[in-house]
């Protein structure tokens, strides 16, 4: 037992004053675990007002007061050795007290997002603690944002703007929705990865759109959005934004079009690690107070406007695709004050059954093949986002249940919903053709024996028909490939990854191979014979043909 007294505003040891303030504990505070995980301390000192403050258990000691209270002083080493003694002691203490007088435990709750406390749930959003009971009382650990009260019939509200909206708006109520349930999604074992990809040219009303349905969030001392960045925004603070911002969307606007070459490949490249990190494809790091690297994972759902689509397959499919081709006209009272009720509304009736929505969920997955608007999407990790954002949507209308909504209601919205989907998906299949246009399925070897085997170039195979050459694009002679460079230029142009080849470019790379026949003049083209009216043609040696081929 610490022989220390606390006496006249200070703390003594016999007759020896070892600090020069009253500390104690007020409040212990529990994880959702039931562990002891923190306590509010008040420091007391004479001619100063109270200082009180939570600190984590791992960081309950003398020299953690003195960094928010610097006039706290104490005799020396020794003394803070005593004093950090006399705070574990003096928790313990606050501890049995509590537990003996039946005070129920003060749950401590992170910033954000959906927590389990015992056999509740309860969502922390912009400081309102969301729960329909709890055995507990609650704490929240910081108020680092908030967000607008909520009105009960908000969701109903918002849900009839969903009825003649437009695809975007659909796709990005959902995500939105889906955002204030990612770790509960998680956490079901779904591999869910996506994050809402807002692309369309300038001037559409991509970042209204964005900032009418998730901008809601805001910082409590200036009331400016508080997780809105932009492409001048540092990858550090966005990556602060993507951890620290569980269960909540942020947006981050504005990847747009650039006249310089290296400015618009920074963007891009911009773009795709955002696109990996926010889908957990890719892990980052920060620096700790020790200077040691944490590595963070996303816990926000992701928004990204752009005026340009990715340039790779792998990141195209971490996209939920939105196209607005077209101005949005949206209507005033679609807001981010009603989407902030509506999705607090939302949440209240999904923290009360979670249980029933994982298994809502889990079955929408499974089940997916039956649904006719991803019919066309050939990519199962789109198939499993687009999935999980139509459960999302149906758990809003589930969460009308209570405001006894009609039947004809609930299938009009999943009606658009779907109509929604399918237009995502054509959006993502018209991406994935942009890029694969551009990769070549093999080198030029493999390009021309692909071509001949699929009897894409009609030949002559009789070669005493030579004359007939002028009519057709080329001849098998003596066993080798022949053709024509009218024939054969275009066709490999037409190949994905080969479009912007020039004529030049094909034979350097044929020469390369070593797949042509060359004759005397060392010109790529030749004369099969000594008839000027046959044409020239590009002789391919069949073996060479057959051994250079290499599909990518």
């Amino acid at each position: 037992m610490i022989n220390l007294r606390v006496e006249d505003g200070a703390i003594f040891q016999d007759d020896r004053q070892v600090c020069n303030a009253e500390i104690a504990i007020k409040n212990v505070y529990f994880s959702t675990n039931m562990r002891p995980a923190a306590a509010r301390v008040v420091v007391r000192m004479s001619g100063m007002d109270d200082g009180a403050f939570v600190l984590d258990l791992e960081h309950m000691t003398f020299s953690a007061l003195r960094q928010r209270m610097p006039l706290l002083r104490c005799g020396g080493p020794k003394d803070r050795q005593l004093l950090d003694a006399f705070l574990v002691e003096e928790l313990q203490k606050k501890i049995t007290y509590d537990a003996k007088n039946g005070r129920k435990p003060i749950i401590l709750l992170e910033p954000s997002g959906i927590q389990q406390v015992g056999e509740h749930y309860t969502a922390v959003v912009g400081g309102q603690v969301i729960a329909d009971e709890l055995d507990y009382e609650v704490a929240v650990k910081q108020d680092r944002w908030k967000v607008p009260e909520p009105q009960p019939n908000m969701l109903l509200e918002f849900m009839e703007f969903m009825k003649n909206a437009p695809a975007p708006v659909l796709l990005t109520a959902a995500f939105v929705a889906t955002s204030m349930v990612r770790s509960i999604i998680l956490e079901s074992g779904i591999d869910f990865q996506g994050l809402l990809y807002v692309s369309g040219p300038q001037g559409v009303g991509k970042t209204t759109l964005a900032k009418k349905l998730a901008g809601f969030v805001k910082n409590p001392e200036t009331n400016r959005e508080a997780l809105f960045f932009d492409s001048s925004s540092t990858v550090a603070a966005i990556r602060d934004a993507m951890a620290s911002a569980r269960d909540l969307p942020i947006i981050i606007d504005d990847l747009c079009l650039s006249a310089g070459k290296n400015v618009q490949k920074k963007r891009i490249e911009l773009g795709a690690q955002i696109v990996r990190e926010a889908s957990n494809a890719a892990c980052f790091t920060k620096k700790s107070r020790d200077g040691s690297a944490i590595e963070l994972s996303c816990n926000a759902g992701v928004i990204v406007t752009a005026e340009f689509v990715l340039h790779n397959q792998s990141d195209i499919t971490r996209c939920i695709a939105v196209k607005v081709s077209d101005p949005l006209q949206l209507p005033d009272g679609l807001n981010a004050q009603l989407a902030a009720g509506a999705m607090c509304n939302f949440l209240y009736a999904f923290v009360t059954h979670v249980p029933e929505a994982v298994k809502r969920l889990r079955e929408m997955v499974a089940e997916g093949n039956a649904v006719s608007a991803l019919a066309e999407c050939e990519e199962q990790r789109v198939r499993t986002n687009l999935l999980v954002l139509r459960w999302a949507f149906h758990e809003l209308i589930e969460a009308l249940a209570v405001l006894h909504y009609t039947r004809r209601f609930a299938d009009e919205l999943k009606q658009r919903f779907d109509e929604a989907l399918a237009e995502s998906v054509e959006e993502t299949q018209c991406a994935l053709e942009a890029v694969r246009s551009n990769i070549p399925e093999g080198n030029l070897a493999y390009i021309i024996l692909r071509g001949y085997q699929n009897n894409d170039f009609h030949v002559l195979k009789n070669e005493s028909k030579i004359g007939k050459l002028k009519q057709r694009v080329g001849i098998i002679w003596k066993g080798n490939l022949c053709l024509r460079p009218s024939a054969l230029i275009p066709y490999i142009q037409r190949q994905n990854g080969y479009h912007d080849w020039s004529r030049n470019k094909i034979v350097s790379e044929l020469r390369k191979l070593g797949v042509l026949c060359i004759q005397g003049e060392d010109a790529a083209t030749v004369r099969l014979t000594k008839d000027k009216d046959v044409p020239r043609v590009y002789h391919f040696n069949m073996e060479m043909l057959e051994a250079m081929a290499e599909y990518y």
